[in-house]
C-alpha cells in the first residue's frame, strides 16, 4: 500500500495505483434540546453539538480493506 499523496497534483499510473477519493471534512449536527427532571424535583434543560471528524486517512482505507475481505472469505 502506497501512503498518502500531496499535496499538490499527484502523478498516477492506473496499471498500478488505484485510488479512492475520501471526505475529510468535519461534519457538526446538533442534538435538540431536552427537559431533565432530577431526583428532587428540579427541571435540567440539556443539548448538545457533535462534531465528528474523519481521523487518519490509511487507518480508515486499511480497515475497509480488512472489512471488504472478511466479507468475502467468510462467504
Amino acid at each position: 500500500m502506497i501512503g498518502v499523496k500531496g499535496p499538490g497534483r499527484v502523478l498516477i499510473f492506473p496499471w498500478t495505483d488505484r485510488t479512492k477519493k475520501i471526505d475529510v471534512r468535519a461534519v457538526a449536527f446538533a442534538i435538540l434540546p431536552q427537559q431533565f427532571i432530577t431526583c428532587d424535583g428540579g427541571i435540567i434543560e440539556m443539548g448538545a453539538e457533535i462534531q465528528v471528524e474523519e481521523g487518519p486517512l490509511i487507518l480508515a482505507s486499511v480497515s475497509l480493506i480488512i472489512f471488504l475481505y472478511s466479507l468475502v472469505w467468510h462467504c
